[in-house]
């Protein structure tokens, strides 16, 4: 009889531990299932902001606001604000198997969404204005199994008067993007792709009673940001009138709607032909 070599009692455990934790391959890049009720809790990395806390929890209602638009089930606010308190909650952060099935048994959570932030100091530039970039990395585990079901990471860049201001448009905008990435790119924001097909071309921002170059720099800053825009330069200023060219791949209409969209202080006056006529209120 052929005798057979034993597996040492150490790698045995590994190969129990990998099967058993292993995430499901191809899980970052599927929507979380609409099977059951979402809680999602957004916290802060080691290379957060004080006092950036109320950020965080609008950023989390948000995430939440697009899941509940989108067909998902989501804890109710004072459910959430009890879960949010709990130890198996704070756990649950970190990944652990046991508080994330407590979890589900104590909250009725089918899906437990958490993103962690990393939100360095907006920096200030030459004209008075503030940066900020926001880095979330996300992780969505079902109470069932303890296993995740879901992980992506997503990041926002903003530009503010303050610095608060600049941190809370970056967060945003990288809610958005999470929120995007959980229901399959079904979130209706500024972060959606342009349309299949659309040519890129040239368009010709302009924009009246600019009272600085300040002002005319964050409008760039947004323009830069926007779906569909690959580039975006400041090419005139002068008399109170800027003028902004871009390259820009999808529909204009689409484009002066995402720009009045996110630059609240700007208002439409007339798309057409390659050209956006706008101004400050």
């Amino acid at each position: 009889m052929t005798a057979h070599r034993s597996r040492p009692k150490g790698v045995t455990l590994l190969l129990l531990l990998a099967c058993l934790f292993a995430a499901p391959f191809g899980a970052a890049e599927g929507a979380l299932p609409k099977k059951g009720t979402v809680a999602v809790v957004i916290h802060e990395g080691v290379e957060s902001l004080d006092g950036s806390g109320q950020s965080l929890g609008t950023a989390e209602a948000r995430v939440m606001e697009i899941l509940l638009q989108q067909g998902y089930s989501v804890v109710n606010p004072k459910k959430m604000e009890e879960l949010r308190r709990s130890k198996a909650a704070r756990l649950a952060l970190d990944g652990d198997v046991e508080a994330i099935l407590r979890l589900g048994s104590q909250y009725g959570v089918a899906f437990f969404v958490s993103g962690r932030a990393k939100l360095p100091q907006p920096r200030q530039n030459e004209f008075g204005l503030f940066t900020a970039t926001a880095d979330v990395a996300v992780e969505a585990y079902s109470t069932a199994t303890g296993r995740y079901v879901f992980s992506g990471r997503t990041s926002g860049k903003q530009v503010g008067y303050s610095a608060g201001e600049a941190l809370e448009k970056a967060l945003m905008e990288a809610a958005q993007s999470m929120a995007a990435q959980l229901t399959g790119g079904g979130a209706a924001d500024d972060g959606a792709a342009p349309a299949a097909g659309a040519a890129s071309s040239g368009v010709r921002l302009t924009v009246r009673n600019v009272t600085s170059f300040s002002q005319l720099n964050e409008i760039l800053e947004t323009c830069r940001h926007l779906a569909g825009v690959s580039t975006a330069k400041a090419t005139g200023y002068s008399g109170g009138t800027g003028v902004i060219e871009l390259d820009y791949r999808g529909a204009l209409q689409d484009l002066a709607a995402s720009l009045a969209k996110r630059q609240t202080n700007l208002v439409i006056s007339s798309v057409g032909r390659g050209e956006i006529l706008a101004a400050l209120k």
